[in-house]
């Protein structure tokens, strides 16, 4: 794992996917109150999706935040897993509290980009922050992520290095 601190946030690269972590790790994903899954499989037009569609109409608690779909944690990881949504390119953001602002147009964290190297934007950091989301997780080519909290990245980085 490479990582560096940009302002207030710890951004880096982690040689694992969404998708391994929700098989593998679902304990660690279901602390955060809420996933805010903001593209699949490069798709960010989510609320135009069917499978968003589906999953927001089959189960209660989860809807739309913009173009983004809200899974409340009692519901994920098993949502992801009931509906295959983590295959690669996918991004998704987690919270403490349900959040109230979408992801601004333009922002993202999926591959190609690698944050261990690649500027953040500044609308992703102002974001992250006011958001107060926790963690962002984008891969395709491994996995980025950007947190607030140091101390995810190092959990992070140990159950990726558990699984490889």
């Amino acid at each position: 794992m490479s990582t560096r601190t940009v302002d207030k946030l710890v951004a880096g690269w982690i040689d694992t996917s969404i998708g391994t972590l929700v098989r593998h790790e679902p304990a660690f994903l279901s602390r955060f109150a809420y996933w805010m899954i903001t593209s699949i499989d490069s798709d960010i037009a989510l609320a135009d999706n069917r499978t968003p569609g589906r999953i927001v109409e089959r189960h209660v608690g989860c809807a739309f935040l913009g173009a983004s779909v809200l899974i409340p944690r009692d519901l994920g990881p098993r949502v992801p897993t009931e509906f295959n949504l983590f295959t690669g390119f996918d991004e998704v953001y987690l919270f403490d509290a349900r959040p109230v602002t979408p992801l601004p147009a333009g922002v993202g964290i999926v591959a190609p980009a690698d944050l261990s190297v690649d500027a953040l934007s500044p609308g992703l950091q102002s974001w992250m922050l006011e958001s107060a989301c926790a963690l962002g997780l984008g891969d395709g080519i491994g996995m980025n992520l950007v947190t607030p909290h140091g101390s995810l990245a190092t959990q992070l980085e140990a159950l990726a290095a558990a699984h490889s």
